[in-house]
């Protein structure tokens, strides 16, 4: 489910399926039904906004869209991606481009082995999701043409992500001096 459709989906829930309140200022009387709804939505939401979106709809019997797979790369905390690398494979997929859950496991963890080593090499974990990982969360999300999506184009989509960071991340660092400087530096 795209964020659009949770929006419009909690918009819904929130007036008990029936559109905005009356003039009254009163909210509408919500049935259960509508309260089990709202609940489903917070838990979606909640589900979204820890990084377990994928663990969530996979509990649920539900159906995982390409771009989830990115969730927990752009929410997990470090102890949930680390959890991922004790719970899964984390070498580069034999053949990502089969299309079933242990192949998708396997490319997510792939890709949390590489981003805690750039978050280890280039900043902070939280910095990379805030600035990295969400947008291309979001971007994913957006783009219809990711729907069929099998686990070797999300992994080279993310990748190319990650691969981009670090070559922003050398071309900011400093330069050490050159061998030459050292040797033949100040003491002319």
């Amino acid at each position: 489910m795209s964020p659009a459709s949770w929006l419009r989906r909690l918009a819904l829930h929130r007036h008990g399926g029936r559109g905005a309140p009356g003039s009254s200022g009163q909210a509408p009387h919500r049935s259960r039904a509508a309260r089990r709804g709202q609940s489903s939505v917070a838990d979606d939401c909640a589900a979204f906004l820890t990084g377990s979106l994928v663990r969530y709809r996979l509990d649920h019997g539900e159906g995982v869209a390409p771009w989830e797979w990115t969730n927990l790369l752009a929410h997990g905390s470090e102890a949930a991606l680390r959890d991922e690398l004790a719970a899964e494979h984390h070498q580069r997929p034999d053949a990502p481009e089969r299309d079933d859950l242990a192949t998708w496991q396997a490319a997510r963890s792939y890709v949390v082995v590489e981003l805690l080593d750039l978050a280890g090499t280039c900043g902070p974990l939280a910095e990379l999701q805030r600035s990295l990982l969400v947008p291309l969360e979001l971007e994913l999300a957006g783009r219809p043409d990711t729907d069929g999506w099998r686990p070797n184009q999300w992994l080279a989509a993310v990748e190319a992500a990650l691969g981009a960071q670090r070559l922003r991340a050398r071309r900011r660092a400093p330069r050490s001096p050159d061998a030459s400087e050292t040797h033949h530096g100040g003491g002319r």
